[in-house]
């Protein structure tokens, strides 16, 4: 008989003791946004997490954990259960910090899917922005399983190598391996491969959207473009997520991938702040704020608190 359960991205109607991790407030919309503006399903949120066996929430961030305890009307019971436990990622490598000692760049950009979510296009017409200041010193590594046709025209280019196809564990590292910069322009928040660019000493260039800034730290872990600071705390605005990528696709986004160019080219021109990022990377992916043992550390207290 199940006695526990730590649930990931879910709230629980259950008599077992539970816990439960959160990306962000906007889980709750079950991909319908108006839920959130829906004053019997918070209700019915608010029940589930007050509820005795609903033992603690940890959010990924503390921005996400703020904004949960915000969309309860700062309830204080809820405020008392949610916690910040940051992600953690697993790679059988020791990884030593980068340093910018040739001068062709490669730029690295990964999505398996969200096309409009992950930025796509903007990487792109970043990396088109680059290969016409500097041409051919510009390399773009482009992995992304979902292109629409009419994208397809920017990876028509003999500096990008474009990767449409899975790829194995060990192929993966080697991309990072081979990787200068990290270029991933974000339209929702997203870990996973932000922790694994960090994790090989990559710094990175994104945008500056909901809790992105707490991940990569401007010029700690990388370069950080601002973008629209309530986006995402508008989501009731959009239906759903066609919607939300709808608004996004009609952006006029010039001057971000503007600022993405600037920000990669100023990571090349200044060597020192280059290596710092790196440096700070490995460390805060390997024993710092994103190691997996603090990570372990956290979920271990509350699990032997369960069994006392």
């Amino acid at each position: 008989r199940v006695k526990f359960i730590h649930s990931f991205g879910q709230v629980l109607s259950t008599n077992v003791d539970w816990v439960a991790t959160l990306e962000h407030f906007f889980i709750f919309s079950e991909n319908d946004y108006s839920y959130l503006e829906n004053k019997h399903y918070k209700e019915r949120l608010k029940s589930l997490i007050q509820a005795n066996n609903c033992r603690r929430i940890y959010a990924l961030t503390h921005i996400a954990r703020d904004r949960i305890i915000e969309y309860f009307d700062g309830d204080l019971l809820i405020k008392n259960k949610i916690d910040c436990v940051y992600p953690a990622i697993h790679f059988n490598t020791c990884p030593k910090p980068k340093r910018l000692t040739h001068d062709s760049i490669t730029l690295l950009f990964i999505a398996n899917k969200d096309y409009y979510m992950k930025g796509v296009a903007e990487a792109l017409k970043t990396f088109h922005i680059l290969s016409d200041r500097y041409p051919h010193r510009f390399r773009l590594i482009f992995k992304c399983s979902t292109i629409p046709f009419e994208a397809r025209k920017l990876c028509d280019h003999q500096d990008v190598h474009l990767i449409d196809t899975p790829l194995s564990y060990g192929k993966i590292v080697e991309l990072f391996h081979n990787s200068d910069i990290f270029l991933f322009p974000l339209w929702k928040s997203s870990f996973g491969v932000l922790l694994e660019a960090m994790h090989f000493g990559i710094p990175i260039v994104t945008t500056g959207v909901f809790d992105v800034p707490e991940i990569v730290r401007h010029k700690i872990n990388g370069i950080v473009i601002p973008t629209d600071k309530g986006l995402l705390d508008n989501l009731s605005k959009f239906r759903n997520d066609n919607e939300y990528i709808k608004y996004i696709a009609k952006l006029h986004n010039s001057d971000i991938i503007e600022g993405l160019a600037d920000g990669i080219e100023q990571l090349v021109k200044q060597e020192r702040l280059y290596s710092s990022i790196s440096r700070n990377n490995i460390v805060d992916a390997t024993e710092g704020r994103f190691s997996p043992t603090k990570r372990n550390d956290a979920y271990k207290r509350e699990y032997l608190r369960y069994n006392t």
